[in-house]
């Protein structure tokens, strides 16, 4: 008797003993996921441009070399390759895709492809792919363009919204300031990096601004937007202009503009509509070098001002999450960015460096 009434008292431990291994098997389920979720959150390059493929594993040995203390020249491997050289490889028919020559280097080629390069008077050499991530980013308000924490202790920078996993030399392609959101790019790819930042190659970006209009409860005048078109004289001396400017919406006391620029000076745009007497409470930029998009938001007006007012506000330093929607991005998402418009960077820029222009 005694022995049964013992039995019945551990039941309950026991029963209890079974709902924590479950929870802890559910925990660690989820923990599981989340994790792979993170892996495979991060999306590389299913292609790239055929001259980086070459400039990737050019790279590649440099970085492997300089982390062996050697200069990349002393390493047997994969040539040091510079852009223009590996140009000239490509269009002088050197480079073979899958056993068949390929002479146009912005070519989009697949990671699975076989890659060689063959100059004369040296063997053939294979060009194995690079892991390529080519991102874009909708940097919130608040958050510093920037991947070097030591530089700003204690503020949230861009690197603390990287994703799990991502490569070191993950960086941003351009910036965007402190109090202005929107698409910031990212990648691995510095050649790629350096076309989309070059004033030179005038890829435009697209700005939505927010002002206040009530010192005369009316929009910015038809005049007012030629002025920006014309260009606005800045303090500096710099004359910027903007290719469009127009207004998209306005409720009797506030609109929002619409400017693309073609140049990327440091609040230049905040400054050109101070230019012209008009202050800029919110800045998004919706796209870049033709790469967006950003969702407009709040979508009403009244709802921006008091967003745009809370200058307490801060941005919350967690990794960015894949958007769901991949053309309409919302604060702290990103995506990939397509692998045509990669090459389509690369065919507008290329000839300006290559000296084919």
């Amino acid at each position: 008797m005694k022995s049964a009434t013992t039995a019945m008292a551990y039941l309950p431990d026991q029963g209890r003993m079974r709902s924590m291994r479950s929870l802890c098997i559910s925990w660690l389920n989820i923990f599981l996921c989340l994790s792979l979720s993170h892996v495979a959150l991060v999306p590389e390059a299913p292609f790239v441009p055929l001259v980086r493929r070459l400039l990737g594993a050019s790279m590649h040995q440099k970085r492997e070399a300089e982390a062996e203390g050697h200069c990349a020249s002393d390493l047997p491997g994969f040539p040091r390759l510079w852009l223009s050289t590996a140009f000239g490889c490509v269009v002088n028919g050197s480079v073979y895709v899958d056993g068949v020559v390929q002479t146009d280097p912005t070519l989009l080629v697949s990671t699975s492809s076989t890659v060689a390069l063959q100059r004369a008077g040296e063997m053939c050499r294979n060009v194995p792919p690079q892991r390529e991530l080519y991102l874009k980013f909708y940097k919130p308000r608040g958050v510093i363009s920037a991947t070097n924490p030591k530089q700003f202790d204690g503020k949230i920078i861009t690197a603390d919204y990287f994703p799990p996993g991502v490569p070191p030399h993950l960086h941003n392609a351009g910036r965007l300031d402190r109090d202005s959101e929107g698409i910031l790019l990212w990648t691995t790819d510095g050649h790629f990096s350096h076309f989309v930042t070059s004033p030179g190659h005038g890829f435009e970006k697209e700005y939505v601004a927010l002002t206040n209009c009530a010192r005369d409860n009316k929009p910015p005048s038809e005049e007012c937007l030629k002025s920006l078109r014309e260009g606005v004289v800045l303090k500096d001396g710099h004359i910027a202009k903007a290719t469009r400017a127009e207004v998209i919406d306005f409720d009797g006391r506030f609109a929002r503009l619409r400017i693309v620029v073609t140049e990327g000076k440091f609040r230049m745009v905040r400054r050109m509509l101070r230019g012209v007497g008009y202050c800029c409470m919110q800045l998004l930029r919706v796209r870049t070098c033709g790469i967006g998009d950003a969702v407009v938001r709040p979508a009403l007006l009244h709802e921006a001002v008091k967003e745009a007012g809370q200058k307490g506000q801060k941005a919350k330093p967690v990794p960015a999450t894949l958007a769901q929607d991949l053309q309409q991005l919302l604060p702290g998402d990103f995506a990939p960015i397509e692998p045509e418009e990669v090459a389509r960077i690369y065919a507008s820029a290329i000839p300006l460096h290559s000296g084919t222009s």
